[in-house]
């Protein structure tokens, strides 16, 4: 019998079943709250910020909502992400989605952007 004697043999052990399941952030619909909004001549309009959750593809479609005005659907020309051009974009990293039919009059920083219904 030692000083440091174990008493719970399964205190750090995982349970296989009936744990609390807990969501995954890809699973649920794409949602995003612009941190930054600038237009790129020639190219649109690019807003920036972190996908809270779910997923992002080049040419889906996406809704812009803002206080006070109607929202509006507007279809992905391009995803950015740590200067790399994927198609895809997950839960978690920070991008920047280019919104061609945009101005910047139509967006402003704490918008949210997320899948289209």
């Amino acid at each position: 019998m030692g000083l440091f004697r174990r008493r719970d043999t399964d205190l750090f052990s995982i349970p296989e079943q009936g744990g609390v399941p807990v969501p995954e952030p890809m699973a649920s619909d794409f949602r995003l709250v612009v941190e930054d909004v600038f237009f790129i001549r020639r190219r649109g309009l690019v807003v920036t910020g972190t996908i809270e959750a779910g997923t992002v593809e080049v040419g889906s479609v996406v809704t812009v909502e803002r206080a006070g005005k109607a929202a509006v659907n507007v279809a992905v020309a391009g995803v950015e992400r740590a200067r790399k051009l994927p198609t895809r974009a997950v839960a978690g990293e920070a991008v920047g989605l280019l919104l061609k039919e945009l101005t910047p009059d139509d967006i402003a920083r704490g918008d949210v952007v997320r899948a289209a219904r």
